[in-house]
């Protein structure tokens, strides 16, 4: 998948979650696994609602505290580095910022390799 559609996929969820907040207990339940349990729960230091949100095979992980909207992202290769926090919010700000970024590299790019065939062309 192209990492612009990658970023979609991520904000088009998010969205989905924050559109349909008034539901998220059915949508952890259905879509989720259901919330963390109290082992979970206790192994993460966490208190509250919590699900876990997505995973990478790079070893990093999502989760969400439906508690506060916020997301974490930690990484399972660095456990002494705190996780990132951000609201959920925020996150999709975030990542509709960087899709912004690689949509104009992309362009760049393009005109790059325009250029460069309408030189060879010459």
């Amino acid at each position: 998948m192209h990492h612009i559609e990658d970023l979609d996929y991520y904000v088009e969820k998010i969205n989905y979650l924050l559109d349909n907040w008034t539901n998220i207990d059915q949508i952890v339940d259905q879509k989720y696994g259901g919330y963390w349990d109290g082992y979970t729960l206790m192994l993460n230091k966490a208190t509250g609602r919590w699900f876990s949100f997505f995973g990478f095979d790079s070893g990093s992980n999502v989760y969400i505290d439906v508690n506060h909207q916020n997301l974490y992202v930690d990484h399972e290769y660095f456990p002494t580095t705190p996780p990132l926090e951000l609201t959920l919010l925020g996150f999709k700000e975030l990542l509709e910022q960087w899709r912004e970024i690689q949509a104009e590299k992309i362009t760049l790019k393009d005109r790059i390799f325009a250029a460069l065939r309408l030189t060879q062309a010459l």
